[in-house]
């Protein structure tokens, strides 16, 4: 969701740049350990504009009548293009964005799809399904059975959260290109307000439809799996994470960032689509990725710091799982973090600050706030 890093940093009160509130320094050299790690990554910088700030506060406010208006206003002047141009718009930046996502329809196999008349008939009901959403909404609650419906029948075509992720920046990079300069910052936040709406309606449905079975065995299996029951962490272990991190912290929290989700991109393609990157081709320049890669390092040193006193971080960390299964992360996902965790520590770090020892009671870690993360949030 592209409220996901700001959301995060709000229900948690994580304090901004953590790791070096816990007074880390480099414990080794800048070749052991910073540019050991940061070597690995090259980000061209991008700075964070007071633009991009407003935007962010704008996604998180309701949508209002003005929204409503643009919305209305640029989807009619979208429509003037005709649905069957926009339907091979839409699916070829869908494809782009998503190649696998094609296997999930009835023309996979068409050598062609452009010219597919399947193609052309989903097409048409998908657009008929947005023009739905946009005639009603000034009466958005209204809409919400239509939607949740939709989002039960999308469970048996094999659809998973991540491909609304998807789908949505697909919408957005062809109404950008049938309207033209008409789909400025203000249409792209009214219309992101709308699709978010829309998909929290049709994921949170599929969700509740699952077999609860079903779901408490993926969050014991997925996510603990590889992380199982452990015994409680030890002062010395504690000492250990904390050594170890403190280390690895002498990075800024936004580079550190970037390292651990270009990780978790690797074992994991697919989770790319859980955040925003705005069309950029390169992702690690998506300013919307930036601030989340620092996010997700903050709230790591948080639990770092609070690990004798667990009680503080779990609550907050129950609320986060709690936000985040709303905006389509899976709780197999949480497992993919905790692996790519483990992974950028021991490449990163020299081996005497991580070794089978260290990485025992990191393993402690992240069993501890995996768990945390998912507990009644997938039940």
């Amino acid at each position: 969701s592209p409220m996901c890093a700001t959301a995060c940093a709000r229900v948690c009160q994580f304090p901004a740049r953590a790791p070096h509130a816990m007074g880390a320094k480099m414990c080794c050299s800048a070749s052991d350990t910073g540019d050991r790690i940061e070597a690995r990554l090259s980000v061209t910088d991008v700075s964070t504009t007071s633009s991009e700030e407003h935007v962010s506060l704008r996604l998180r406010e309701p949508l209002t009548k003005a929204d409503i208006v643009v919305v209305e206003r640029t989807w009619s002047r979208a429509l003037e293009a005709g649905t069957e141009t926009l339907t091979v718009t839409l699916f070829k930046h869908l494809f782009a964005v998503a190649p696998d996502v094609l296997g999930l329809y009835s023309f996979k196999d068409e050598p062609n799809t452009s010219t597919s008349s399947r193609l052309q008939s989903h097409g048409a009901r998908v657009f008929a399904a947005i023009g739905t959403a946009v005639n009603g909404l000034a009466n958005f609650p209204g809409l919400l059975p239509v939607f949740k419906e939709l989002g039960l029948r999308h469970v048996g075509y094999g659809v998973l959260p991540w491909h609304y992720t998807a789908f949505g920046h697909a919408l957005m990079s062809t109404l950008r290109s049938s309207v033209g300069s008409m789909f400025n910052a203000a249409a792209a936040i009214a219309w992101s307000k709308v699709w978010h709406m829309l998909t929290d309606a049709m994921i949170q449905a599929a969700v509740l439809c699952r077999p609860q079975e079903s779901v408490k065995k993926e969050a014991s299996t997925h996510v603990l799996g590889d992380f199982g029951m452990h015994e409680p962490l030890t002062e010395e272990e504690i000492k250990l994470v904390q050594t170890s991190w403190a280390a690895a912290a002498g990075l800024d929290s936004e580079t550190l960032g970037l390292i651990l989700l270009r990780r978790v991109f690797e074992l994991d393609p697919q989770t790319k689509q859980l955040i925003p990157l705005q069309g950029e081709p390169n992702h690690f320049a998506s300013a919307s990725l930036r601030a989340h890669a620092a996010t997700v390092i903050d709230t790591i040193a948080f639990v770092v710091s609070k690990l004798d006193t667990p009680e503080e971080f779990t609550p907050q960390l129950q609320d986060l799982g709690k936000l985040h299964a709303g905006n389509g992360v899976m709780a197999s996902h949480y497992e993919i973090i905790g692996k790519a965790l483990l992974k950028m520590l021991e490449f990163g770090l020299s081996p005497n600050l991580f070794n089978p020892e260290i990485k025992a009671a990191w393993t402690k870690v992240c069993q501890l706030a995996l768990t945390a993360l998912v507990t009644n949030n997938y039940e």
